[in-house]
């Protein structure tokens, strides 16, 4: 399958990026109360204050939310999202890409600019999925979802062709079992390299102060439950399987929360931060569920090889200094990873097990605590990623900092469905 990506008509810089902290509207403090309004007002707010930029500056946005119609009961919302942040009247589109909702918006942002029909756009999301508020009742007013997860799977499934094996974990695990079997890896080898890439997520996002779920590391939160290793409580009762590979421990941390990013033309960047990140290449591809299978992933390979491609990147492995991924699952550790050729072939489950993805690594990975421990807002984990990255670069990160700011990085990103985005940063100060 031959896709030409072409090439920018200009090229396209992040000047401001935010996310809010990452919890549940109805328990953590900081966004007690709040809606899909708020949250996108505040991820917004904080991007225009990195850019140094007021809402009057930006002259276009797009707004991302999963399921919009089945957990916020609207509809087409971004013209009421913008009256939340001074838009009105401002061109916007609202889009649903699944978990890859903010990297599709990041793309639609960079197209416009790139193609010369508006200088500055803001991309960004939000979802309350957790809890919903009755048809016609004032948003605030929200009650426990208690369908959640059977209505998520729901959605990304495919009704018409709902064939065993089409939804999404086990997609997902399978890609684990196919990599065992290709490599010649045990199932409790990969098991440890998923334990290991859980406990350095968990380190991550305790170091992350917007992780509002994570105040334990794995080795703490073991001996706190009366453990005398984490391996130990790793292979408890407390740690069940949900798939052939798969531990509950392995999987993704689903919250609320919004993220936002702002792009412009690279040659007015500076005129705004002192800190721009160009993008220089993006790849995208989609495809049923029952076709995501193998290794690596045929979805993730078409995806990686656009996006460098545009980038001019040959050699992922030395070429890239940090790599962001959708890890609602363990396994895409080194099952992606290894897609992007950050990783060799075989080599990712060692490197995991190693400590190599660690912050302080040779081969960082989502620095951020990412889906598995910082957590999951369906539609806007793109936000948090894409902030990470950019932090990385500038510097920024605290005590989870890598300790040498990369030059380029690489973020990835999922949607069921479903779709897959890669979008290729560089550092430009």
């Amino acid at each position: 399958m031959s896709i030409n990506n072409g090439h920018f008509s200009r090229s396209v810089s992040i000047i401001g990026c935010g996310y809010t902290p990452l919890g549940d509207v109805l328990k953590t403090p900081e966004m007690l109360g709040m809606t899909e309004r708020e949250l996108f007002a505040w991820a917004a707010i904080e991007a225009m204050e990195d850019a140094n930029i007021e809402a009057k500056d930006i002259d276009a946005f797009y707004f991302g939310q999963v399921g919009p119609n089945l957990f916020a009961n609207q509809c087409a919302s971004s013209g009421g999202i913008g009256e939340w942040i001074g838009m009105r009247g401002k061109p916007s589109i609202s889009h649903d890409e699944a978990c890859s909702t903010f990297n599709m918006g990041l793309q639609l942002a960079v197209q416009a600019v790139a193609s010369g029909v508006y200088d500055v756009v803001l991309a960004g999301t939000s979802n309350a999925a957790q809890s919903h508020f009755p048809l016609g009742y004032p948003p605030h007013l929200r009650e426990k979802n208690p369908d959640f997860m059977f209505e998520l799977e729901s959605l990304v499934d495919d009704a018409a062709y709902c064939l065993p094996g089409n939804n999404m974990f086990s997609i997902l695990d399978g890609g684990a079992v196919s990599y065992a079997q290709t490599y010649n890896v045990s199932f409790e080898d990969l098991r440890k390299a998923m334990n290991q890439a859980a406990i350095i997520a968990r380190w991550n996002a305790v170091h992350n102060p917007k992780a509002t779920y994570s105040k334990q590391t794995y080795e703490e939160e073991a001996k706190s439950k009366g453990f005398a290793t984490v391996e130990d409580y790793f292979n408890s009762p407390f740690n069940p399987p949900i798939a052939v590979v798969q531990h509950l421990f392995h999987s993704t941390l689903i919250c609320d929360g919004g993220g936002a990013v702002i792009v412009c033309p690279t040659d007015k960047a500076k005129d705004y931060t002192k800190y721009p990140v160009e993008i220089i290449g993006m790849g995208e591809s989609s495809m049923i569920g029952n076709h995501v299978f193998g290794t690596p992933f045929e979805i993730d390979r078409l995806a990686f090889e656009r996006a460098y491609r545009m980038a001019n990147i040959h050699d992922p492995y030395t070429e890239i200094d940090y790599m962001s991924i959708h890890d609602c699952s363990a396994q895409h550790y080194f099952t992606t990873t290894e897609a992007g050729g950050y990783f060799k072939p075989g080599e990712g489950w060692k490197a995991v097990l190693e400590g190599r993805i660690a912050h302080d690594g040779d081969k960082p990975v989502n620095t951020s605590g990412g889906r598995l421990s910082a957590g999951h807002t369906l539609s806007g984990p793109g936000g948090v990623e894409f902030t990470e990255a950019v932090g990385q670069m500038r510097g920024i990160n605290g005590d989870r900092q890598m300790p040498r700011p990369p030059k380029v990085c690489v973020v990835q990103g999922y949607g069921g469905g479903w779709n897959s985005n890669v979008v290729v940063l560089k550092r430009s100060f």
